[in-house]
């Protein structure tokens, strides 16, 4: 005992294997008594099971539990084994250590469901319970995987993940829209995160997923492979960072008897090692730069910070504004998450300048009784004693607003009102909510709102098509916002033609 407390209190923590080396060296005994006498050990010395491949456990002092020594060896010797815990906690890393609850299963490297492999709510429940992370509700966000600050890295905080999640989807449209005029996949059946429909391909999650009919995919009598693509942003991605990536790459080919895969992992840059070691793994390492080039992957990042001043209730610039929408409209997708976002940044530009106060972009609200969520793209506390909200729906010019997207934002209202009603600053607030759109409302969808409206006096209902918000624009003179508007959502010619 004294010889096992002294090499951990010298070494550190550390798994079996490793103590069995230093003491067969130091003793002179064989393997097999060495790890008799770690079997035996007792207090001071505790272990932690089950995380380890081959049974091993990892074994540590009562006084190193949660040291800084105690999780760098940690995640050494889990890295070291290749373990599907050490990929969970890289790729939680990878991005910015905050991650919704219902897409840990993309960074983990773990499947859904898979035999003889460890489940991605496993091993969630295991990192919780080790406290290398926990589940926390996020403004925003809703339920996420949240790192622990002394657990190796502390998260980035909520307003830069949600940047970085709003630019990711602003890249992940262009990166669909990339594989749709590369002939790699249908526009149709790509499928990207945040959409609703579930990105999976085998027993994996990814970030974007879609049949691919290219021959080198297609395996014995199956018609089509898939492409897969998990995409970052703000990073730099070391070698630790994309292994949990090759896992799943790895584990797919292995086991599963769907078409073959062409992988794609996209971020700013990658070290050496990373694109080594990735190349080695037969993936496709893609770059903004490489894939949008220059000039675009230059307006991602300034639409990074864009996003971070505005969630900070910092004023944007309307120049800033009608430029990034110059530089980012080549890599839009049909789906229009680019369009989406730069709108919302549009209104809430308009909002602050309309109404004064302070505006806040995807205001994310549970209701307090129903339990249902709802979030609010815009909300404007404007000067003086109101409240504003905006549900935002940039179109493709020509685009209109259909009576079902207007039932949709009606059943919103209520959980929209239990916010404002329950904020300690906005409750004693009257309250307008609008509906605004760069497009035109259908005739049915212009009926329902004409009828909601008299049912709705006391909280009143307010929408503006595409003129009536550039008419805005207009009215508080701001040249670039208007122009904005009118070049990329009312008259842009060549979006009207790509579009056909």
């Amino acid at each position: 005992m004294t010889l096992i407390t002294r090499a951990l209190a010298e070494e550190g923590p550390a798994r079996t294997s490793r103590l069995v080396a230093s003491l067969t060296e130091s003793l002179g005994i064989s393997p097999g008594a060495a790890r008799q006498r770690l079997s035996r050990a007792r207090e001071p010395v505790e272990r932690v099971s089950d995380l380890l491949p081959k049974r091993e456990a990892f074994l540590f002092l009562q006084r190193q539990r949660n040291t800084q020594v105690y999780w760098a060896n940690l995640l050494r010797d889990l890295r070291e084994t290749g373990s599907v815990y050490a990929c969970a906690i890289d790729g939680l890393h990878a991005r910015g250590g905050i991650v919704p609850m219902d897409e840990f299963a993309v960074v983990s490297g773990a499947p859904l469901n898979l035999k003889k492999q460890v489940p991605s709510t496993a091993v969630m429940n295991k990192l919780v319970s080790l406290g290398v992370m926990n589940d926390e509700e996020i403004g925003g966000l809703g339920p996420c995987c949240v790192a622990d600050a002394g657990a190796v890295m502390a998260p980035l905080g909520a307003v830069r993940i949600k940047a970085r999640r709003l630019t990711e989807g602003v890249i992940l449209d262009g990166l669909r829209e990339w594989a749709w005029r590369n002939g790699i996949s249908s526009r149709d059946t790509i499928t990207i995160r945040g959409e609703g429909a579930p990105c999976r391909v085998g027993q994996f999650k990814w970030d974007l997923t879609g049949p691919c009919y290219l021959l080198p995919l297609r395996r014995g009598s199956r018609e089509h492979g898939f492409v897969v693509a998990d995409v970052f942003t703000e990073e730099r991605l070391n070698v630790h960072h994309i292994r949990y990536f090759i896992r799943k790459v790895q584990i797919y080919q292995k086991t599963a008897n769907s078409g073959a895969l062409l992988p794609i992992i996209m971020a700013d840059s990658f070290t050496g090692e990373a694109l080594k070691e990735g190349h080695k793994a037969g993936l496709m390492l893609a770059t903004h730069k490489s894939l949008f080039g220059r000039h675009t992957a230059s307006a991602i990042t300034s639409l990074l910070d864009t996003l971070r001043r505005v969630a900070a209730n910092v004023n944007v610039d309307g120049d800033v504004l009608y430029k990034l929408l110059d530089q980012l409209s080549g890599i839009e997708g049909r789906a229009g998450n680019m369009r989406g976002i730069m709108f919302e940044l549009l209104v809430a530009h308009l909002a602050t300048r309309k109404y004064g106060g302070r505006t806040n972009l995807g205001v994310l609200h549970t209701h307090r009784r129903q339990g249902t969520k709802a979030e609010i793209d815009v909300l404007c506390a404007g000067n003086g004693n109101a409240v504003y909200t905006i549900e935002c729906k940039g179109k493709t010019p020509g685009g209109t607003v259909s009576v079902r997207e207007v039932e949709r934002w009606l059943r919103k209202l209520p959980i929209i009102r239990d916010y404002v009603t329950n904020h300690p600053d906005l409750r004693e607030c009257d309250q307008t909510h609008a509906l605004w759109t760069t497009g035109r409302f259908e005739a049915g969808a212009l009926a329902r709102l004409k009828q909601e409206k008299p049912h709705r006096a006391k909280r009143p209902i307010e929408w503006k098509d595409g003129e009536a918000v550039r008419a805005i624009a207009l009215q508080l003179n701001i040249k670039p916002i208007s122009d904005a508007l009118r070049e990329h959502f009312l008259k842009h010619p060549v979006k009207t033609l790509s579009s056909r």
